[in-house]
């Protein structure tokens, strides 16, 4: 049950995946941009705003210190998935494809292209996106660790989505980038629980619990 179950995060992945690609191929990413820019509001600019917030580096550090208090197996997953994922996109953004620019670097003076005000849009290091790679890794450990049903596990695929999509809505990455960052960190999480999960059984405990065996 629990593999059957799980795996319906990944069939949801793959349908992602190839819908991206085969979009991908078939049209520039600027203009795969912009039909995925055409509709915007005050509220979904507040939304989105805020949503990718799930995606910062902080948040998935407090998320994974939290997790110490529910189980230290997972937590240490966590961590383990996301520094390690983190690494792979830092490595992609700096070296291999550090030429990659932003939406904005193309955009910035085509008259038709939406801008909001008080924000800052970045121009470097495009690929791949870094907080889709983190979101999509902790979404990923979360689906192999809590799947106590179908729905809950596509709960999970549908945050990583909505998160990775608020970095094109907010035109700092392009669907390519997110694409590559949900491939990295979808593979290094799975790779991560499939490692490690049952080397860290003994400590399937909260924190506070683990202390209090060991006094």
């Amino acid at each position: 049950m629990t593999k059957n179950t799980s795996s319906y995060f990944f069939y949801c992945c793959v349908l992602f995946w190839t819908f991206s690609l085969g979009w991908i191929c078939l049209a520039d990413k600027i203009t795969i941009h912009k039909s995925l820019n055409l509709f915007h509001t005050k509220g979904l600019d507040a939304f989105f705003q805020l949503i990718t917030h799930l995606g910062d580096g902080w948040t998935i550090v407090f998320v994974s210190v939290t997790l110490l208090f529910v189980s230290v197996r997972i937590s240490v997953l966590q961590i383990i998935s996301y520094a390690s994922s983190g690494i792979i996109s830092i490595v992609l953004k700096n070296s291999l494809f550090s030429d990659c620019k932003r939406p904005y670097y193309y955009l910035k003076t085509d008259a038709t292209f939406y801008t909001m005000s008080d924000f800052t849009y970045f121009i470097e290091h495009s690929f791949p996106s870094g907080h889709t790679t983190s979101i999509f890794a902790l979404m990923t450990l979360f689906a192999l660790a809590y799947n106590k049903s179908k729905g809950i596990v596509i709960l999970f695929f549908l945050c990583a989505l909505l998160v990775a999509y608020s970095r094109i809505y907010l035109s700092q990455h392009f669907l390519i980038d997110i694409l590559a960052g949900s491939l990295v960190g979808t593979g290094t999480a799975y790779f991560v629980f499939k490692l490690l999960n049952d080397k860290l059984e003994k400590f399937n405990s909260p924190l506070v619990k683990l202390r209090s065996n060991h006094e």
